[in-house]
């Protein structure tokens, strides 16, 4: 996973798209997954230095790369990130980008990568990893 500067140096359509409309703040970071030097994502993460825990805002795997373990490939990339970063956890509020996926469906598959929904009400999902 690479931090991406330029939306010039996306090649697919989907992903250039998305990081368009990736809002970013202060702390917001946007990257490129890569698998064997293909772009199979793009991932917007805000990583506070003041907090213990990095924002997974957007992870977005285009339609055809999905189901063949891209996404997955991607969050555990996020995942080493936030190890190599000493931090506690991650926090994300999983909104499906388009209509094939619920937000129930989501949260599942999220549920199946160790993430559950906090206790502070906000419907937000967490996953410890240690820091």
């Amino acid at each position: 996973m690479k931090p991406l500067y330029k939306c010039k140096e996306i090649k697919d359509r989907e992903i250039f798209n998305r990081s368009k409309e990736s809002s970013k703040g202060k702390f917001t970071t946007h990257y490129l997954a890569y698998k064997e030097r293909e772009e199979i994502a793009f991932v917007s993460l805000d990583i506070n230095p003041n907090v213990e825990y990095l924002v997974l805002y957007d992870l977005l795997a285009p339609l055809n790369k999905r189901h063949k373990g891209n996404g997955s490939f991607a969050l555990h990339e996020v995942e080493k990130l936030a190890i190599n970063l000493r931090l506690k956890k991650i926090l994300l509020n999983p909104e499906p980008f388009e209509g094939d996926y619920t937000k129930e469906q989501l949260m599942d598959w999220y549920r199946s990568k160790g993430y559950e929904v906090g206790k502070n009400g906000t419907g937000e999902m967490e996953k410890f990893i240690g820091g």
